[in-house]
């Protein structure tokens, strides 16, 4: 999300209340309030600035950047987070992903380099597909069906699926040709796989 002040916060929600101890929205807010801020449930975290990220990580880590907005034709935080990919040069080294069609086209418009994946709910959003031309197909796991794995390699649209948090449906994803996962259990892919 994108603070008042146009820095690129990294957070799951818009709204502060949900993963830390502030209230309010992000978008609302300027970082130097922002930073003040601490995350639960680990309170000597605060949410740290995508620049941040990029320097923690290098180059070497492949980042999915979720790009969320308040309303579809909020397009800003697209352009905004062009310039800092552009600026730390991580064209390569990033997919950028949204629910919202309009924020990959303007990715894929501004940087035809940056890797985009469309975040899919519901499979009547496939057709946009058409128009977006996103690099991956992001699908939350429990949606993933014939007629998905279908449409995804007729297009040659690789699928990285979301949050699929075990070992066991891992395995059977990807005998279905899902090519990567999102996950929050790190730890337990790592022993397993």
């Amino acid at each position: 999300f994108t603070s008042l002040d146009k820095k690129i916060i990294c957070s799951h929600n818009i709204d502060l209340e949900r993963e830390t101890e502030g209230r309010g929205f992000i978008d609302e807010k300027k970082y130097s309030e922002l930073k003040k801020i601490t995350c639960r449930p680990k309170r000597n975290k605060n949410l740290p600035l995508l620049s941040e990220v990029f320097d923690y990580f290098g180059k070497e880590v492949l980042l999915i950047i979720d790009v969320k907005t308040k309303n579809m034709w909020d397009i800003s935080p697209a352009i905004n987070l062009v310039k800092l990919i552009k600026k730390f040069k991580r064209k390569k080294s990033v997919i950028v992903s949204s629910f919202n069609p309009l924020i990959v086209f303007i990715i894929k418009w501004m940087a035809p380099k940056i890797l985009t994946g469309f975040i899919i709910e519901n499979q009547s959003y496939l057709r946009l597909t058409n128009i977006i031309h996103p690099d991956f197909f992001h699908p939350r796991g429990d949606t993933i069906n014939d007629e998905v794995l279908s449409y995804a390699e007729k297009k040659r649209i690789p699928i990285n699926t979301w949050t699929i948090n075990n070992a066991l449906s891992w395995t059977w994803l990807h005998k279905k040709g899902v090519k990567g996962i999102i996950t929050d259990e790190i730890p337990q892919f790592s022993q397993k796989l």
